[in-house]
């Protein structure tokens, strides 16, 4: 891989920006089409019900949280109820957009250091549209902002306000998703606990979480925690019927993507050891880590190729994270291709998923 000796950060940028213009201009030039009637319409039971003001009535019906009434909502508001389906689509397209924005803007400010870093960044590049979603905008924004608080120093009102709004952010996040909502709060909870060692500033995050946590349960319906607690034991409980059982391409999936997360989580838990508790790496490898153990369960909880892809993004980012911690040494050749097999490892597996999504779909 001689060919990444010669990489600049200029001709990244340029790559990076490449990337998502060809990622935008497809979302712009594709029109939204029915091929899937049944996770096409999902939202369109639970939008058509809020939309007439029947929260109170029939609870719960949200499947995955409120990224199946605000699209729809926002879209009927502004082009009538008769007219607001395809927008819908297109709004759920843009959001799968902005995901794929957020994912690669968050291994860019964890930091792209070393050469086997950039394998992991070019796998994200390249297929990184397929491994996040709507669903996960809201918590890949939240990723970004503890990112930018845990990286840059900012002055004291900058540093305040930012964690303020990561605070509301994390509030809100809850409500967008069930899974990645809960995923977020733990892993985002417990990292911010963490990174208080180093800054002080997150006890006002984690203060402002639970003050707005407070007032939107208590402003609207749509926030009732109560109802947010039945919907989540419901599918909760509807979760195994959803399952693939023991078929040969489930189970195989299933292993090859566990194998890979705990390849991930292992890596960082070894070197995790050698670093300093207010290191900011080991804040982030937390929050990583148990991101990852959640996304792992939803991927493999009905093991599609569809579901597989969730489980990919967050080792990546974790292996990213430590290659960056971890120190490389220009007079220990072997360190050195350690930390290249890893990635390439990593680009390999990656690679591999999307040969058997070739053969077998």
């Amino acid at each position: 891989m001689k060919w990444l000796e010669s990489i600049n950060k200029k001709q990244m940028i340029a790559g990076v920006l490449i990337a998502f213009t060809i990622q935008l201009i497809t979302v712009l030039i594709s029109q939204p089409t029915l091929d899937d009637p049944f996770h096409t319409g999902e939202y369109f039971a639970s939008a058509t019900h809020f939309a007439l003001g029947e929260t109170s009535n029939i609870q719960p019906i949200q499947i995955h949280g409120l990224n199946d009434v605000l699209p729809a909502l926002l879209a009927q508001s502004i082009w009538g109820s008769d007219y607001h389906f395809l927008p819908t689509l297109t709004f759920y397209k843009l959001l799968n957009f902005i995901s794929y924005v957020l994912l690669i803007s968050s291994a860019l400010i964890a930091g792209v250091k070393n050469k086997a870093q950039l394998i992991i960044f070019i796998t994200l590049i390249l297929v990184g549209n397929n491994f996040v979603s709507f669903r996960d905008t809201l918590l890949l924004l939240c990723i970004n902002f503890f990112l930018v608080l845990q990286k840059k120093q900012f002055d004291i009102k900058t540093g305040l306000a930012l964690q303020i709004l990561f605070g509301v952010l994390v509030a809100f996040s809850i409500f967008w998703s069930f899974d990645r909502g809960i995923a977020g709060v733990i892993a985002l909870g417990l990292a911010s606990l963490v990174a208080i060692k180093r800054d002080k500033k997150f006890i006002l995050s984690i203060a402002v979480f639970f003050v707005i946590l407070t007032i939107l349960t208590n402003a609207h319906d749509i926030f009732s925690l109560t109802k947010y607690i039945d919907n989540v034991l419901i599918l909760s409980a509807a979760s195994s019927e959803w399952s693939y059982g023991l078929k040969t391409k489930p189970v195989a999936l299933s292993l090859l993507v566990a194998y890979f997360n705990i390849f991930a989580l292992l890596f960082f838990c070894f070197n995790a050891k050698d670093w300093k508790i207010k290191s900011e790496d080991l804040a982030l490898g937390v929050m990583l880590s148990i991101t990852l153990l959640f996304l792992l369960k939803i991927g493999t909880n009905r093991a599609d190729m569809g579901h597989i892809y969730m489980s990919l993004w967050a080792p990546l980012l974790l292996l990213l994270v430590t290659l960056r911690a971890y120190v490389f040494s220009q007079s220990s050749t072997r360190q050195v291709n350690y930390g290249k097999f890893l990635s390439t490892t990593a680009f390999l597996v990656v690679g591999f998923l999307f040969s058997l999504h070739a053969l077998f779909s």
